[in-house]
């Protein structure tokens, strides 16, 4: 693979290799491989689970706490990790407008 910028620029051939996930990181994948749930959380720090759904997002929480606390060390935690701590700070806020709103008079 080579990069090229507008035909002037070109750099030398990029090596890419992936290797397919070994031990932890594979029981990891096999648990979160098929959820689109857990791609677009690592990726939003957000669940495409609405509001409105209590038992699914209870349930995604329930599957994501189990990888976090049985995997911690796989690939995939910090990534994790990294989402589920901005996920619960933007739901804190919303918790917070949320009771600025219903204590406002009418």
């Amino acid at each position: 693979m080579k990069a090229v910028y507008e035909g002037t620029l070109e750099s030398e051939p990029i090596r890419v290799i992936v290797n397919e996930p070994e031990g932890e990181n594979l029981e990891v994948w096999n648990k979160i491989g098929d959820n689109e749930n857990f791609a677009y959380f690592m990726q939003n720090n957000e669940t495409l689970i609405s509001n409105d759904k209590p038992e699914e997002r209870a349930k995604f929480q329930a599957e994501l706490n189990d990888v976090l606390q049985n995997y911690p060390n796989s690939f995939y935690a910090q990534s994790l990790r990294q989402s589920l701590d901005k996920f619960n700070a933007n739901e804190a806020k919303r918790q917070e407008l949320r009771e600025k709103v219903k204590n406002q008079p009418r």
